[in-house]
């Protein structure tokens, strides 16, 4: 047969079944009576079906705009790996029609979080995905988006509890459980702990390592009876996080153990290998900093938190939503990868793989 590109309408009516039933075979989603399913796998078979190739060529006659709202991905590494995602999910879902706008806001102003969202508003989208870094600006956002039908989802930090918004990222409770978790098992007569959240946005707005800290106690205080420290930094400057982490282990002696609620454990591990002390580390994130410290035993576990995969499949969700009129799902939690210097080379070797969504 001459190679062509098949729309649903072809497929449809190749098959004598309507455009619905195809859509519903090929996304598996909805019944579909025995009779008119294997007349569309007749059909996809003699034209040889394939679902990456032939999706491309089943766009919906409409265009959609998706804006995403996110921290500045030029002002750290984790936001720059989301950043990739993203541009993943707009490549992916170019040929359906879906166009894709970032808009940034920095990080430590809840005021240029709005501002981005008023933009955002001006451009009138059909679809939001954004980071909700401010908790309190961000059930503005969730009420607008309800008002006007706008589609939205979060990643990286979830929604405040109470409130209802799709969610991609990971189990913030269970990653605080299971960084415990790695420090016990590196020393389990460790009698004295440190948390060190480095952040830049106010921990009070900071969902997401609010939780993790709760998972992180709640775990240590089920097994055993462990002084718990905490620092916490909103320096955004790289000398001012040293010099605090440097005066703060200097003024506290018998510290077994460190973990680093964010992507910078690469500042503890420095002051750790500048001050000559051996202690258990464990961190997030697979950015450069951190494999190298991870390599060089500096860094004992980094748990990975996926950035990439956050921020593709929120993308993808709000997309198909649009697009193929799919169920937004009220959460999409991600693995919870446990990273050593021995199995590092294994996700050096596929950070660059994108993540492929099955459609």
């Amino acid at each position: 047969m001459e190679k062509k590109s098949y729309t649903i309408k072809d497929i449809a009516k190749m098959a004598k079944v309507s455009r619905g039933t195809v859509d519903r075979v090929l996304h598996n989603r909805g019944k579909v009576s025995e009779d008119a399913l294997i007349r569309v796998n007749e059909v996809l078979e003699k034209i040889n079906y394939h679902p990456n190739l032939i999706a491309r060529s089943l766009k919906n006659s409409k265009d959609y705009y998706v804006a995403v709202l996110m921290p500045d991905y030029q002002s750290d590494a984790y936001w720059k790996t989301c950043y990739k995602g993203i541009k993943d999910a707009a490549k992916e879902f170019k040929s359906y029609g879906v166009s894709i706008e970032l808009y940034f806001f920095t990080i430590s102003e809840a005021g240029s979080f709005m501002e981005a969202f008023d933009k955002i508003l001006e451009a009138n989208p059909d679809g939001l995905v954004l980071v909700p870094a401010f908790s309190q600006e961000a059930k503005k956002v969730y009420q607008v988006c309800e008002e006007r039908s706008i589609a939205y989802n979060t990643f990286n930090t979830p929604p405040e509890e109470g409130v209802e918004a799709s969610f991609v990222g990971q189990d913030m409770i269970q990653s605080g459980r299971l960084g415990a978790e790695l420090l016990h098992l590196l020393d389990k007569d460790a009698s004295r702990l440190l948390i060190v959240h480095i952040n830049d946005e106010e921990f009070e707005n900071a969902i997401h390592l609010k939780k993790k800290e709760r998972g992180f106690r709640a775990y240590l205080s089920e097994r055993s009876d462990i002084e718990i420290l905490r620092l916490s930094i909103q320096h955004s400057d790289i000398e001012d996080q040293l010099a605090e982490i440097r005066k703060f282990l200097l003024e506290n002696e018998n510290i077994s153990g460190i973990w680093v609620s964010s992507s910078k454990a690469f500042v503890v591990a420095e002051v750790l290998s500048e001050l000559n002390l051996r202690i258990s580390l464990v961190g997030y994130d697979l950015i450069e900093k951190n494999t190298r410290f991870l390599q060089e035993g500096n860094i004992d576990f980094l748990i990975n938190q996926n950035p990439r995969s956050q921020a593709f499949f929120s993308v993808a969700h709000v997309a198909e939503t649009l697009a193929f009129q799919k169920e937004m799902p009220d959460e999409h939690l991600l693995p919870i990868d446990i990273v050593s210097r021995e199995n590092l080379i294994f996700y050096l070797k596929n950070k660059r793989n994108r993540t492929k969504l099955l459609i």
